[in-house]
């Protein structure tokens, strides 16, 4: 499993793969099948494919609100229809790939232990159950609409900094390992990463926020900062770094309406979110 054991010392390379029990070996199999299975759907696309004169939007939207990829019901996501409907029809007559933004995170990822410090600046199993996911939709779309999707991650890299002081090279790293597993998977046409630090690199030099008011946090949101700041903080720093959060989110998100309104885009999310579709980021996965 290339994609994924890239980033691991030589000798441990040379030792590939490690002893394992019977439950791991199983894991490492399924990996493998995931990345099989997204190198074969890529390599299959063809840019000669025949589009009948008549594709129905509202099939399309149906297979993006499948509990495969969506785990919201269809009734919390109705007052987004309209819009959506409106942006794909446009895609559509273009005979476009469907222009998809997928909100992921600031460039890396809070630790699962107890560790605060164990913060992840390398992409593994968890990336390529996503890419996992995006060739699932991609050949769940292709019969009803040859061209596809076109598929960007976006990393907020910018947001990460300005809130938790998460230094540029380490996210930026992260950033240049995920496009390099994506394009070992032979996806990089259709799947491409979106880094804030690139699209802005005013943003590199940012310290203050105008009009930054006090967010509230409770037991439950401190705890979810100290995560992703990677060590315990009292409640006022937990308040100073929610405070940042919402102010430069709100910032990115007025720079992402116009990257996506360019394109007809549309968004979606790990995290259900009243502005957006969610996305499943593994089979099964409901991040809420």
């Amino acid at each position: 499993m290339d994609c994924c054991i890239s980033y691991v010392t030589t000798e441990e390379k040379n030792n590939w793969p490690p002893q394992q029990t019977r439950t791991g070996l199983h894991l490492e199999s399924y990996l493998q099948q995931c990345a099989d299975f997204i190198r074969d759907t890529f390599d299959k696309l063809s840019d000669n494919a025949s589009l009948s004169d008549e594709v129905s939007v509202d099939l399309i939207i149906r297979i993006l609100l499948r509990r495969d990829f969506n785990y919201q019901s269809v009734g919390r996501v109705a007052h987004l229809m309209p819009e959506l409907s409106q942006r794909l029809s446009a895609v559509v007559r273009e005979r476009r790939p469907l222009p998809i933004y997928f909100l992921y995170h600031g460039g890396y990822r809070a630790s699962h232990t107890d560790v605060l410090e164990d913060l992840v600046f390398a992409p593994d199993a968890t990336e390529l159950l996503l890419l996992y996911q995006v060739a699932r939709l991609q050949r769940a779309l292709t019969p009803l609409y040859p061209p596809g999707i076109s598929f960007s991650i976006v990393l907020n890299n910018g947001v990460a900094a300005f809130t938790n002081d998460i230094p540029y090279r380490l996210t930026e790293a992260y950033a240049a390992r995920l496009k390099h597993m994506i394009q070992l998977l032979g996806a990089d046409t259709e799947i491409e990463v979106l880094v804030q630090s690139s699209l802005n690199p005013a943003a590199k030099s940012l310290h203050t926020m105008p009009d930054m008011k006090a967010v509230a946090v409770d037991e439950i949101g401190h705890k979810n900062i100290e995560r992703f700041l990677g060590r315990v903080c009292l409640a006022d720093e937990a308040t100073l770094r929610a405070t940042r959060y919402a102010a430069a989110e709100a910032a990115w998100a007025k720079e992402m309406k116009d990257i996506v309104d360019q394109t007809s885009g549309f968004c979606m999310r790990q995290i259900a979110h009243p502005s957006c579709l969610s996305f499943r980021p593994f089979q099964g996965g409901a991040i809420r």
